[in-house]
């Protein structure tokens, strides 16, 4: 169980940061589910949750989630459901229990960076932005990538105000347990055009996603070789080739499946090896790409 010497409720932003800057063993508290965990006595404890930080709300670009608003919270948004169907639920309904999620928030998450977060993957690949006090906006891939922590303070996350396909799978030993691995494909909802083939549809579609890989283990990341780069064109019209399924995965061949994953680290821990993370993030990316064509199909006609 960790703790803190001193506690402060702060009134506004500039008290929290004012306090945090003071000393290294200053905290800045969210949810505190996860700090639960560990065994370290901080100094000073600083409290947020009377800043108002705990919002859903959408402007002109962007829908802004506050940085103390819960998974429960993110798990119940209509209006998230309004851009991004189930991405989000899907994400966090699985982590513990109801009463777990009403409690851990999404700044919490976020600004510690968790390796084993399922909600970060879904957020890398739809191209986030972190709003810090200080430091300003700043693309989440990029916010990951930093080393050292900051002394800041995470207001909001910021989600691009689109229609768009997203798919979020993972594989898990138990239905409350971490993620063994996890995956999110996106990409914006494209729909099938009516000049093409359906072949040329689906060659067009999956070169249009962005993937990203989380719980490897280690801080989710985006897949930069993309699927466009490692289509082979040739043989995809075989006769055999009518089902639509079908030619999708003959698309996302062993070699293909490969070379994307390829350049990804994966590692090894008490639940999984790092050969079979990347075995099943392959069998993932290949099963969400399967349920986003399938959406997108059903405009085609």
């Amino acid at each position: 169980m960790f703790g803190f010497k001193n506690y402060l409720q702060a009134r506004d932003i500039e008290m929290a940061y004012e306090e945090l800057i003071k000393n290294k063993k200053n905290i800045i508290i969210g949810g505190g589910s996860y700090l639960k965990m560990s065994k370290i006595v901080y100094n000073t404890g600083i409290d947020i949750s009377k800043l108002n930080l705990d919002y859903i709300r959408a402007d002109e670009n962007y829908i802004n989630i506050g940085a103390m608003t819960t998974f429960r919270e993110i798990e119940m948004s209509e209006l998230l459901k309004i851009y991004y169907k189930d991405l989000f639920s899907e994400s966090v309904k699985d982590i513990l229990g109801i009463q777990f999620r009403n409690n851990v928030t999404i700044g919490g998450t976020v600004f510690s960076k968790y390796g084993f977060s399922d909600l970060i993957t879904p957020l890398l690949a739809i191209d986030c932005r972190v709003v810090l006090y200080k430091g300003g906006e700043v693309r989440l891939e990029d916010f990951l990538k930093e080393e050292k922590p900051r002394r800041d303070i995470l207001i909001e996350i910021k989600i691009p105000k689109q229609k768009s396909i997203g798919i979020f799978k993972s594989i898990r030993k138990s239905s409350t347990d971490y993620s063994v691995i996890n995956i999110s494909v996106s990409k914006k909802n494209m729909l099938m055009d009516k000049k093409y083939s359906i072949e040329k549809n689906l060659i067009k579609s999956l070169k249009s996603y962005t993937i990203s890989i989380g719980a490897k283990p280690g801080r989710a990341v985006l897949i930069k070789n993309t699927i466009g780069e490692n289509i082979i064109n040739s043989d995809l019209k075989k006769e055999n080739l009518f089902e639509k399924n079908e030619f999708i995965l003959n698309l996302l061949n062993d070699e293909t499946m490969e070379n994307l994953v390829k350049d990804i680290s994966f590692g090894d821990n008490m639940r999984a090896t790092k050969e079979y993370r990347k075995e099943m993030a392959k069998v993932l990316i290949k099963k969400a790409i399967l349920e986003g064509e399938e959406i997108d199909f059903k405009n085609y006609n």
